[in-house]
């Protein structure tokens, strides 16, 4: 069996763990009086809905994980199952601390403690069923070529490209976004000075995040150049935006938020992925 079907049939496995983590996460957070994605405690919402729509999106999210997981397995550092547990830490970094300082910078109330669980269960379980699976169904073990990495050449042209995401951002959020959604606002100087700063500081240090993350996969990514950086930046849009996209719609009809993370992918990572792409030089 090839090893990418072994990713997803892992990804799988724990897509629904991570699906069930969530549930009993959600219904624990509701029932001590906190929100659980816009979601207000002794909502009307069934819990049905809550465990459907949990599980079916890891499942998805798992599936596509395991598949890529199978792809980088040989760079990721660890042995074994750790490597799963090392992706499951990184998956709850690159989401749950980033959507945190999201929230905390537009004072949106959010409970994310509970998706750093979720995360850390997903890769745990991916690891040791991609283990497990491995072992039975490769007879070879695929050879490991050593792969050079320029991590600290990755750090400037990372902040450039999120400084170039942030103003795009910023654009973005003054020109479109504030006067569909707070017209008064559009005027109010010391707020979109503030909104620059935020923007621009945000994106500059995530950019320096996912400059190293880019050029730690550099070359399991597919094409060259910008393209690389296109690919790169999908994905983690997939795994970072696109969940509470969906969630912003399913549970608490926030559609204009929905709109604000799913434009976000032409206006922050598009930005990203040209500059970054173009700027990071691979080691030789």
């Amino acid at each position: 069996m090839k090893s990418w079907k072994i990713g997803a049939i892992a990804g799988l496995i724990a897509g629904i763990a991570a699906g069930i983590v969530s549930f009993f996460e959600a219904n624990y957070v509701l029932e001590n009086g906190l929100p659980f994605w816009g979601v207000e405690p002794y909502s009307i919402i069934p819990l049905e809905q809550i465990a459907i729509t949990e599980i079916s999106s890891y499942i998805i999210w798992g599936i596509v994980l395991g598949i890529i997981y199978s792809k980088v397995y040989d760079i990721i550092p660890g042995k074994g199952f750790v490597k799963g547990f090392t992706v499951g830490l990184l998956y709850s970094f690159i989401y749950s601390i980033r959507w945190a300082m999201f929230c905390i910078m537009y004072s949106i109330p959010h409970t994310f403690f509970h998706s750093i669980i979720i995360f850390i269960t997903l890769g745990f379980v991916l690891g040791i069923s991609y283990e497990l699976l491995s072992k039975k169904y490769i007879s070879k073990k695929e050879k490991v070529v050593a792969i050079k990495h320029n991590l600290k050449g990755a750090i400037h042209p990372g902040a450039i490209a999120g400084m170039v995401a942030g103003l795009s951002s910023f654009f973005y959020t003054v020109a479109i976004m504030n006067p569909l959604l707070w017209p008064k606002l559009v005027v109010d100087i010391g707020l979109l000075m503030s909104q620059l700063g935020t923007n621009v500081l945000f994106n500059i240090i995530w950019g320096i995040i996912f400059g190293i993350l880019f050029a730690m996969f550099y070359d399991k990514i597919p094409k060259k150049g910008i393209l690389k950086g296109l690919i790169f930046s999908i994905i983690v849009y997939f795994f970072t935006n696109i969940p509470s996209w969906i969630r912003n719609i399913i549970y608490a009809q926030w559609y204009s938020m929905a709109l604000w993370s799913f434009l976000a992918a032409l206006f922050v990572f598009v930005p990203f992925a040209i500059v970054i792409g173009y700027l990071y030089k691979p080691p030789k």
